[in-house]
């Protein structure tokens, strides 16, 4: 349909037409995760509009290139298309545009694990888009706040925001939407411990993923199941939906994706004993997290990294890698994760015969999850 509608306006010399067309074509591209067609057609919306002095729809175009950039793991490139369309689209009075400028500098933020800076523009996009009476603006600013708060170990909060976006998903009947919100709200009962409830949510965000060909959220529901079913026992099962969901993601060049379906393979191969495949596929992960400056994502890789290397008797080795994630999360303000890593150092220094020390880093983890409400569901990775 918007070919066609893109073709007309190309036959009829309609400029502004023919922009829009491309302008929606690129958000087509993006849900489909065909980011490089996706990339094209926002450019050429961005320079059409430019050339007719359109502003406000060269601002559009600019948030839609700024999500692209973020799919595709250039943020610094997402994050001065976000920055220039809020620039442009507050001088146009744009407030809706605006509001979506502030969604997508939130969500480079977020993938860069700037916790602190996304939350904040996550809170201005919702005071914008409650201005505005709401919508799918609304929806999207709440489920950015409740992911920021899993992050940040803060998960009864999280799930409260949680609930609201969905609620206002399902009142604007945006499945899509739906979706994530479910799969996000499944991370959160999983680190609560709420195994049960957080398969339920997962396989019914799988559901609608698969039910509207949306390929890319399949994939992250797919991690998100294999993990709970990791948790429940069920391992057989979850490295199915771990292996599907890598081979999606490396259909798709999905790098983030991909190396979130590595580190949950990893889990497979340590717990069946098989540590050289485990540990060559969490460095695997850790040089795409690296690579494409996921902060957040690298401290994890470095725990699985650490977790093999003490099943092998490297201690040095774990000890070190620990170390780096410590720093990490610590320059985050990662409370969550640094539970998380100091656990693994626990589990370090009791299995290098250091008991005292283990002790130590044991309390202090589990003085972190009482603050945070974390549950028992939580593996390292």
């Amino acid at each position: 349909m918007h070919r066609l509608g893109l073709a007309a306006a190309r036959a009829a010399g309609d400029r502004r037409s023919e922009a829009l067309m491309l302008d929606q074509l690129a958000v087509v591209h993006c849900d489909r995760g065909n980011h490089a067609e996706a990339a094209e057609d926002a450019k050429a919306a961005y320079e059409v509009f430019t050339e007719l002095g359109d502003h406000r729809r060269a601002g559009w175009a600019l948030n839609t290139r700024s999500r692209v950039g973020r799919l595709c793991c250039r943020y610094q490139e997402a994050l001065d298309y976000g920055e220039h369309a809020l620039e442009v689209l507050t001088e146009e009075r744009d407030r809706q545009g605006a509001g979506q400028a502030l969604e997508q500098i939130e969500q480079v933020h977020w993938r860069l694990a700037h916790h602190r800076t996304a939350l904040r523009y996550a809170r201005e996009s919702l005071r914008v888009h409650r201005e505005l009476r709401g919508g799918a603006g609304e929806a999207d600013a709440l489920e950015m706040i409740s992911r920021i708060l899993r992050r940040l170990g803060r998960v009864d909060r999280a799930l409260h925001y949680a609930r609201r976006a969905l609620d206002v998903r399902e009142r604007l009947g945006d499945r899509r939407g739906q979706g994530e919100v479910l799969d996000g709200m499944s991370r959160a009962l999983r680190c609560s411990g709420r195994l049960d409830e957080a398969l339920r949510h997962a396989e019914d965000a799988l559901r609608i993923r698969e039910d509207i060909g949306d390929l890319t959220g399949v994939a992250v529901s797919l991690i998100s199941r294999a993990r709970v079913l990791e948790n429940l026992g069920d391992c057989p099962a979850a490295f199915a939906d771990a292996t599907r969901a890598l081979r999606i993601c490396q259909d798709f060049r999905d790098q983030y994706g991909e190396a979130e379906a590595l580190c949950t393979i990893v889990q497979f191969h340590h717990d069946s004993g098989q540590y050289e495949t485990a540990i060559r596929h969490a460095r695997h992960a850790l040089a795409i997290r690296d690579r494409i400056g996921d902060e957040h994502g690298v401290a994890s890789a470095l725990n699985l990294i650490a977790l093999v290397e003490r099943r092998l008797g490297r201690h040095a080795d774990a000890r070190r890698d620990v170390d780096r994630a410590l720093a990490l999360q610590r320059r985050m303000k990662d409370g969550y994760g640094l539970g998380k890593t100091l656990n693994n150092l626990a589990e370090i220094e009791r299995s290098a015969g250091r008991y005292g020390e283990a002790l130590a880093h044991a309390v202090a983890a589990f003085a972190i999850h009482a603050r945070a409400g974390v549950g028992r569901g939580e593996r390292i990775a």
